[in-house]
């Protein structure tokens, strides 16, 4: 086990664990996975997420403004020891904001309403 690090499995709210984490560690393969909404929850929380490489999402951590690594515990372990860097968390909260429920809901808007496939589903 590294030290300081904790292990807590699924949780039902983030929040907390998040108000009092440096990272978002994103240990999942992808396998199986739709969207992952806590790839939100980390960067709305301004945390950086840490992937393993290879895992299906690389693209999306390193454009959340995250950092990829190798599957061993020493990679893991060595990425984690540099803080987040003011770069990384400003484009954390950049990520956060473009993809906010805000946002999500102004574009989809935009596209239904400005197309006029809305108004066509409503007749």
């Amino acid at each position: 086990a590294l030290e300081g690090v904790r292990v807590f499995g699924q949780i039902s709210s983030t929040r907390e664990i998040f108000a009092a984490a440096d990272f978002h560690l994103w240990t999942s393969t992808g396998v199986g996975e739709g969207f992952p909404t806590v790839l939100l929850e980390a960067a709305r929380a301004g945390l950086v997420t840490v992937g393993v490489r290879g895992s299906g999402f690389d693209r999306m951590i390193v454009e959340s403004g995250g950092r990829l690594c190798d599957e061993s515990a020493d990679d893991i372990s060595v990425t984690l020891q540099s803080p987040p860097t003011d770069a990384e968390i400003h484009q954390v909260a950049s990520w956060s904001a473009a993809h906010s429920f805000e946002a999500w809901l102004e574009k989809y808007s935009r596209t239904l309403f400005d197309t006029g496939v809305a108004t066509r589903a409503v007749r």
